[in-house]
């Protein structure tokens, strides 16, 4: 039972004074962040955006609002399969980049909610796959 608790790999560890973030055998940079992915990939964390950032981001994404940390936008479709064919692209597009939106499905209205929940809020991640989502609707 005590080996099913240690971690994966030898390699990675916890390091740096302080350090917010795994790193593999080496110390990290205090002002860098890291997670592990379900599947057990090193990643840096996205930085947060500022609110001007955000700002000028949502203005090139035409029907994305922004609802506090989230930014969100509602695509509406002639019938519910197209909806659903919708859902099943912006899934695919999600798993690609790793990064997955909070969706709600009514009948033929499909709304898609985007955080960096690891960052704590807004990030770049966010904006590509609103971007994409646009592009595949």
């Amino acid at each position: 039972m005590r080996a099913l608790l240690r971690a994966p790999s030898r390699a990675l560890r916890r390091t740096g004074a302080g350090g917010p973030g795994l790193v593999p055998g080496r110390p990290s940079k205090p002002d860098r962040r890291r997670t592990l992915t379900a599947k057990g990939a090193l990643l840096d964390m996205p930085e947060l955006l500022t609110d001007s950032e955000i700002q000028r981001k949502l203005a090139s994404l035409p029907g994305w609002r922004r609802e506090g940390n989230e930014i969100v936008r509602t695509f509406e479709f002639p019938t519910f399969p197209e909806a659903i064919a919708f859902v099943d692209r912006v899934a695919q597009a999600a798993e690609e980049a790793n990064h997955h939106p909070d969706i709600d499905i009514r009948y033929t209205r499909v709304t898609l909610r985007l955080t960096s929940h690891d960052s704590g809020g807004l990030t770049g991640r966010d904006f590509s796959l609103a971007a994409r989502a646009a592009e595949l609707a």
